[in-house]
């Protein structure tokens, strides 16, 4: 009996192995998680906070700058249900990617309208860590009124003397606010390898025929043109590196 039960211990142990080791070798087939970094600029100058640009021959000051990215794809790898609010300077987990060569790279720019027409109760019980939680500066209307997927604030020099003055405002959301974003790439992933996707986001682009000393301040439907616009050049102002 105690015979059988080593040679039964024995076969359990030696099952385990097995098991781990499978388990060990489908880890080690994996690439470590794809990250994701947008790099913020203006034409050709670093982006900061609090530090005046020129932009369409008007003085510009950032005080806050970030959008929403979701449906992101890495050609057909599908980071599913991944929402990223995308600030400067950060650099944010994608998931597991297949390794093997990448030419394109989309994503959405907002929230889709299932997600931007959640329940109070939805909304409200979203883990601290969620993008999608009430996060600050907000991001949202309000918990029945979706989503801002774009929330851009500083100041702008209306008088032309070099300094900005003026509060720039820009909050823009609804649901046919949302952009779909297509950019070519090419991108190898590798098992265990250092896998980033990194994107310029250029804010001189954003402001593409917007004339900020007169037009400064979109709450999306009290100015749906400047709103509008600057959704618009999103395709242009994001650029894969």
């Amino acid at each position: 009996m105690k015979t059988n039960l080593i040679k039964y211990s024995f076969i359990v142990l030696a099952a385990l192995i097995i098991v781990g080791f499978s388990s060990c070798k489908k880890d080690d087939d994996k690439s470590d998680n794809t990250t994701l970094k947008v790099h913020y600029k203006v034409g050709d100058d670093a982006f900061a906070y609090n530090t005046t640009y020129t932009i369409n021959g008007v003085a510009v000051k950032f005080t806050l700058a970030q959008f929403y990215m979701s449906t992101i794809k890495l050609g057909e790898n599908a980071y599913t249900d991944k929402y990223v609010l995308v600030k400067p300077g950060e650099t944010y987990n994608l998931g597991y990617t297949e390794p093997e060569d990448y030419h394109a790279f989309t994503f959405d720019v907002g929230i889709d309208s299932a997600t931007n027409a959640q329940t109070e109760t939805d909304f409200a019980n979203r883990a601290d860590d969620d993008p999608l939680a009430l996060q600050s500066p907000k991001m949202h209307w309000s918990w029945n009124s979706g989503y801002l997927f774009l929330k851009v604030e500083g100041m702008v020099d209306t008088d032309a003397d070099g300094t900005p003055e003026t509060v720039m405002e820009l909050h823009v959301g609804s649901n046919n606010m949302l952009r779909s974003i297509s950019l070519h790439s090419h991108l190898t992933v590798e098992k265990k390898g250092d896998n980033e996707v990194a994107i310029n986001f250029d804010l001189n682009k954003l402001f593409t025929d917007v004339d900020l000393k007169t037009n400064h301040t979109t709450h999306t439907m009290n100015n749906m043109p400047l709103a509008k616009q600057l959704m618009d050049n999103l395709s242009s102002a994001l650029k894969v590196m």
